[in-house]
């Protein structure tokens, strides 16, 4: 009767457990603000050009990589332990994957760094391209060199997410009386061929999708709240609707010929307000855009770092500030010396992320598997 009685909403424990599942949420937030960035980027350099009006069937076809990436990195989170999912590999395996791990969030950051240059450019073109990309590689290193820049963009991430969702809708209902439903058609634009290209090649721009979980500064806790397909593929799967939206307005205002058009990135990255005359659709636009694009930027500048750990390439124990601090700047000196070179090369290479990040997966899959039959014969031979 005299004795204390504690609520269990009031434990340690259950707050702790609160506190996970918030920072799987966030975590979850911010890769799918990575996912839409990277579609954002897709469409503008790559399947306005080459798939053109049937480019929101391209986009479809990633949902089945995606679920496939899900169900994968679920598996490896429930066999992993405390060291993380890249210790199921071994420490030489783990090596080379981390790496392969490192090469797509490095892609994934030089396409966006190139994009913002892009914009920038559009937006201001008496400031200069070398200008624009080396002010905002020292802006980037001094914020991405605080050494709790790793916990601030997850919860930066879910604030954006709602800026960039009403400034996309209020372009979409701004353009909404300039475009026709004829651009709609023809309905397979230059055909079937093109447009599962134009798929495959997107489904790079969802390689990094479960980085969160493989991720060795994450919390296992967290990564096991992640690991739940309710939380990992939910902002995923959102993100890659948003995506399809985007595109369908895109084909809105502009049929098959006009997206050919040798347009810069800068202005189809633009399009939605590019082709409106509201003023302030396109301020919205830009500012959007550049939140959406410096997030997601940030994002796989860390994460790419991240990955730099377990390569090998550092010994410290977690990530160096001087690291992240100092990879923008390698970002900016081929998009301030051969910009278009980069351009065209990326068109070429991003398509290859979604291989070497399935193929890493599934190595790490098939390595876990194997130790763990090894474990189960070794134990039943003692």
């Amino acid at each position: 009767m005299t004795g204390r009685t504690v609520a269990s909403v009031h434990s340690e424990g259950s707050l702790l457990a609160q506190r996970q599942r918030s920072r799987a949420r966030e975590l979850c937030a911010l890769n799918g603000l990575q996912l839409y960035a990277q579609i954002a980027v897709g469409l503008a350099l790559y399947l306005y050009d080459h798939v053109s009006t049937p480019g929101y069937l391209s986009l479809l076809c990633v949902a089945p990589f995606l679920l496939l990436m899900g169900r994968l990195g679920a598996a490896l989170v429930r066999r992993a332990g405390p060291e993380g999912v890249l210790a199921l590999a071994g420490k030489r395996a783990g090596r080379v994957l981390a790496l392969c791990f490192f090469l797509v969030h490095a892609a994934d950051a030089l396409l966006l760094f190139l994009a913002l240059c892009a914009v920038a450019e559009d937006v201001m073109p008496d400031l200069g391209a070398g200008w624009g990309a080396a002010a905002m590689a020292l802006t980037l290193g001094l914020v991405l060199g605080k050494r709790r820049s790793g916990e601030a963009l997850p919860r930066l991430a879910r604030l954006i997410r709602w800026a960039a969702a009403l400034t996309l809708g209020f372009c979409i209902v701004g353009a909404f009386p300039h475009g026709s439903a004829a651009h709609f058609f023809p309905l397979l634009g230059y055909g079937p061929v093109r447009i599962l290209q134009g798929g495959l090649w997107m489904c790079g721009s969802a390689a990094g999708c479960v980085s969160p979980l493989l991720s060795p500064e994450n919390d296992p806790d967290a990564v096991r709240a992640m690991a739940d397909q309710r939380t990992l593929l939910p902002p995923l799967l959102l993100a890659l609707a948003a995506g399809i939206v985007t595109m369908l307005c895109s084909v809105w205002l502009m049929p098959v010929y006009f997206m050919a058009r040798p347009e810069t990135l800068g202005w189809r990255l633009l399009v939605l307000t590019n082709m409106t005359p509201s003023v302030p659709a396109w301020s919205l636009n830009v500012m959007g855009l550049f939140f959406l694009l410096l997030t997601a930027l940030c994002m796989s500048v860390r994460q790419a770092a991240v990955f730099l750990v377990p390569a090998g390439v550092s010994r410290a124990a977690s990530v160096p500030a001087g690291l992240t601090a100092l990879f923008p700047a390698a970002l900016a000196l081929p998009c301030i010396l051969a910009p278009q070179a980069v351009q065209r090369a990326l068109v070429d290479i991003a398509p290859l992320r979604a291989g070497i990040a399935l193929a890493a997966l599934l190595a790490l899959w098939l390595l876990a598997r194997g130790k763990a039959k090894d474990t189960v014969k070794r134990e039943g031979q003692s």
